[in-house]
C-alpha cells in the first residue's frame, strides 16, 4: 500500500495495531514489557520509517495510537492520558475511542451508550495533544472539545502544524499547574454539557469517520469520485 499512496500522494493514517485484522479484538498481543506508550511509540516510529523508505511524504502523515485494538482498558487510559509522548514524533495525532469496549467496561454502559463517555475521551485526548477525532456521534465530541480547546472554530492547517511539536498544548484557561480536581471538573462538565446539548443541532468538529475533515487539515485535495486519504495499520507483531 505504501507505494501506492505515495504515487497518489494520498494522505496516510498510521495506526498501531499488532497480529492481524482477526487479532485486533482479542488481547493475545498486548504485552508490552516496557509499557504501553513506549511500545506503540517504537512501532509507530518503525511504521514512519517504513511509509519514508516507500516514498510517502512526512507532512501526508497523521499517527493513530490504535485505542482499543489489541490493548486493554488499562492500557487504553494510560495512552489516552500519556499520548504527549507520541508527539515527539512530529506528526498530527488522530484517535477513535467512539464506543470503545475499554469505556464501557469504565462506565458499565452498553455500546449504544458510551457517547458521552467517547465525548469525555476525547477532551482527555485533546489535553493529551490529539487533534484529530474518529468518532459515531460528532455532536457530543464537537461540544466536549469546543470546552475542552476553550476554542469553537474549526482546526486550520497551520494550527494543527503548530501543535505537532513540542509539549502538549494546554488551553490558557486551564494552566499547566491546576490541581488534579480541575481536570476532574473538566471531564464532569464535559459530560454535563453532552447530556445537555446532545440533543441540540450542533455543526461536526471532527467526523473522521469519512476522513473528510483530516483531508481538510493535512490540505489535501478531495476530487469527486477520487479516494485521496488511506488508512493504514502498523504491525507489531
Amino acid at each position: 500500500m505504501g507505494p501506492l499512496c505515495a504515487e497518489r500522494k494520498a494522505g496516510v493514517v498510521l495506526m498501531h495495531s499488532r497480529g492481524g485484522v482477526g487479532d485486533m479484538a482479542s488481547l493475545d498481543h498486548a504485552s508490552f514489557p516496557d509499557g504501553v506508550l513506549a511500545g506503540v511509540g517504537a512501532e509507530l516510529a518503525a511504521a514512519l520509517a517504513r511509509a519514508a523508505s516507500a516514498g510517502v511524504a512526512a507532512e501526508r502523515i497523521v499517527l493513530d495510537p490504535g485505542l482499543g485494538f489489541g490493548k486493554t482498558p488499562a492500557q487504553n487510559v494510560e495512552l489516552l492520558r500519556g499520548l504527549g509522548s507520541l508527539r515527539a514524533h512530529g506528526r498530527p495525532l488522530m484517535v477513535g475511542p467512539s464506543r470503545k469496549r475499554f469505556l464501557g467496561e469504565l462506565t458499565g454502559r452498553p455500546l449504544e451508550e458510551r457517547d458521552l463517555a467517547t465525548a469525555a475521551a476525547c477532551a482527555v485526548a485533546w489535553e493529551s495533544g490529539a487533534r484529530l477525532f474518529r468518532v459515531h456521534e460528532p455532536g457530543p465530541a464537537r461540544d466536549a472539545l469546543a470546552v475542552a480547546s476553550g476554542d469553537a472554530s474549526p482546526m486550520t492547517p497551520d494550527r494543527l502544524a503548530a501543535s505537532t511539536t513540542g509539549p502538549p498544548v494546554r488551553p490558557s484557561a486551564f494552566p499547566p499547574d491546576r490541581p488534579p480536581y480541575r481536570r476532574a471538573a473538566l471531564v464532569s462538565l464535559v459530560v454535563l454539557g453532552g447530556l445537555l446539548l446532545s440533543l441540540a443541532p450542533s455543526v461536526t468538529f471532527w467526523d473522521a469517520g469519512e476522513f473528510i475533515a483530516a483531508m481538510k487539515t493535512l490540505g489535501i485535495p478531495h476530487p469527486p469520485g477520487r479516494r485521496s486519504l488511506c488508512s493504514w495499520a502498523t504491525s507489531g507483531g
